[in-house]
């Protein structure tokens, strides 16, 4: 079962990296079983439509959720400049992944911060689409 877990682990990445320089500038995640959650960390464009970023995330990832379970996939969309680290949305569930597509708050709260030293990303600025 682990190996399975693992192969579907990659094919979820390799199905949302094809998107990096599109969608959004690029995907980092991993599949953290003992708290049974796939944690997806989407850097966007500054110029991106974080809507229309999230639909085609979401399209990508529906088909995995119940191959997965009872994993739940976490979705956190960022945008890094210079000096900060915006956080545009966090998703915690396959539900509120799901229910966001059509949610009228979904990347309404946008947090910025400070950028600390630290990041999942291997991009340092989000910049504009190509």
């Amino acid at each position: 079962m682990k190996a399975d877990k693992a192969l579907l682990e990659q094919e979820v990445i390799a199905a949302l990296r094809q998107h990096d320089g599109g969608l959004w500038c690029e995907v980092q995640g991993e599949l953290q079983e003992s708290y049974d959650e796939f944690a997806l960390w989407v850097l966007l464009f500054e110029d991106s439509d974080p809507q229309e970023s999230h639909r085609g995330f979401c399209n990508i990832v529906a088909p995995f959720m119940t191959q997965l379970e009872p994993a739940q996939f976490t979705v956190s969309y960022t945008v890094l400049t210079d000096i900060f680290d915006i956080s545009v949305d966090t998703l915690m569930s396959n539900d509120e992944i799901k229910a966001a597509v059509s949610s009228p708050t979904f990347a309404k709260t946008v947090m910025t911060r400070a950028r600390g030293p630290l990041s999942p990303f291997t991009s340092k600025l989000s910049g504009n689409r190509p």
